[in-house]
């Protein structure tokens, strides 16, 4: 019995060491900051963070792309709280915008994607990862969803995308998962060879107002059917020593 206690503890140690494999693209840790566009419409604004993000820096780009009002003083706005660790994405009543998240490690080319930015081989996502996961909250609209799109690129240019839209979580932190190998995707990126990655959260809807969506905890994960076959074996392990006995 002791021998069997000895294999499932370290069975159960292995599945929590698989659960929380994988990458970090972004816990939004490191490169605090905070910028606005209260402008008229057309244009926008950067910034760039350098940090332990992957590929060590962080590009985000706001845009206000609807207004009732140009006052000067309602606008959208992008932060990131290092102590909260978190990113932040929030628009006025009557102001709607769009807000790109760009990890390529390149901090001096804001606007341009660096495909081999990662490395000159790329990241190899698929050697320890099947799957996107972060965790956000989105508060408003209900009736006018956000719409969240994932960019992928390989270090040949290829491109794969994946489009949802997300509808208010009522204040609440929800866990996502996007697997590699969803039918959502398209395109021919290879996740096998990664160079560059986007995030863009677009509410640039009219009747989208007082938004405001967090996002925190990007990383790559196995897919949770992974994890329930491992629980499987351990119960296998189980019912073989039982036969035994």
């Amino acid at each position: 019995m002791k021998k069997f206690l000895k294999i499932a503890v370290a069975a159960t140690a292995m599945i929590a060491a698989q659960a929380h494999a994988g990458l970090v693209i972004d816990d939004f840790s490191s490169g605090g900051f905070g910028i606005m566009d209260l402008t008229t419409l057309g244009g926008g604004v950067w910034n760039t963070s350098l940090g332990t993000m992957i590929g060590g820096s962080r590009d985000v780009y706001i845009e206000k792309l609807v207004s009732s009002t140009t006052n000067g003083t309602d606008g959208v706005r992008a932060s990131v709280n290092t102590t909260d660790k978190t990113f932040r994405f929030s628009q006025d009543s009557d102001q709607a915008g769009t807000a790109r998240i760009i990890w390529d490690g390149n901090a001096t080319a804001q606007g341009t994607i660096d495909t081999v930015g990662l490395g000159a081989s790329g990241q190899n996502f698929s050697a320890v990862s099947s799957a996107f996961q972060f965790t956000a909250k989105f508060e408003q609209p209900t009736l006018n969803p956000y719409t969240v799109q994932l960019h992928v690129w390989d270090i040949s240019g290829a491109e794969s995308t994946f489009a949802f839209d997300a509808i208010g979580t009522g204040g609440l932190f929800q866990v996502f998962t996007i697997a590699f190998s969803d039918a959502g995707w398209v395109g021919t990126a290879d996740f096998k060879k990664v160079g560059a990655l986007e995030a863009d959260l677009n509410t640039g809807s009219t009747g989208a107002l007082d938004v405001d969506i967090t996002l925190k905890n990007v990383i790559t994960v196995p897919e949770p059917g992974s994890l329930a076959l491992a629980g499987l074996g351990l119960l296998g392990l189980g019912a073989i020593r039982r036969r035994k006995a």
